[in-house]
């Protein structure tokens, strides 16, 4: 056998091992792992270039706070021109209710702690997670608010996982001249079980305006 034969046959063994592979990664994403639920992190006030720095600090929050960090995001405040991280630390398995809420500045001091979510459901839910962040002036003062989307799943009969949200809203306020984030109930009842990020900013602001809510 020649040389380029040799290669030749080199070159047509690897083709067959990368189809196989390829056929294996197609066979995963048509078992479900495409469809598993993804996390998405947005809005005009996030500043995702930035999350490196978050992520360094809430790594070092975790540890000290014996949890673990499951976000770690940065913002921009334009109301006090300051670039901050939110944090979120739960242990394995926790509810939305049982999570830790921080925000640093970027140097790691920690500047406040949030409430936990409040949920709008006369019924407990059940498999809640955190699935999206958004960092938003909702109000319009010039201060940043933020949106968690708060997904619960629960397992079907068939396997299939339903969702249905629990989501809330962190409106800034102010008072004896210090800035507060803190839930609405009216708010977070109006937006808990949309998922569509676009209708859930309309009806913050509808209800912050007085406006009726839009019809789901």
């Amino acid at each position: 056998m020649t040389l380029s034969q040799c290669l030749l046959r080199i070159f047509r063994l690897l083709a067959v091992f990368l189809l196989i592979g390829s056929a294996c990664g197609t066979a995963a994403i048509a078992g479900g792992v495409e469809d598993a639920p993804r996390r998405f992190i947005g809005g005009k006030l996030y500043e995702q270039q930035n999350d490196r720095e978050c992520k360094g600090i809430g790594t070092a929050f975790a540890k000290d706070l014996k949890l673990m960090a499951l976000f770690s995001n940065a913002f921009y405040d334009a109301g006090n021109q300051l670039h901050l991280c939110f944090h979120i630390f739960a242990d394995a398995g926790a509810m939305p209710q049982d999570m830790v809420y921080q925000i640093s500045d970027q140097d790691g001091h920690l500047l406040d702690a949030l409430s936990p979510p409040v949920s709008s459901s006369p019924v407990p839910l059940s498999g809640c997670t955190v699935m999206d962040i958004y960092f938003e002036d909702y109000n319009q003062d010039g201060i940043t608010d933020i949106l968690l989307g708060i997904r619960c799943f629960k397992a079907q009969e068939q396997g299939a996982a339903v969702g249905q949200g629990d989501s809330v809203v962190y409106l800034s306020s102010v008072s004896e001249n210090t800035i507060w984030l803190r839930q609405r109930e009216d708010v977070n009842r109006a937006i808990a079980s949309l998922s569509d990020y676009g209708q859930t900013e309309e009806v913050i602001r509808s209800v912050l305006s007085k406006d009726a809510v839009p019809a789901p």
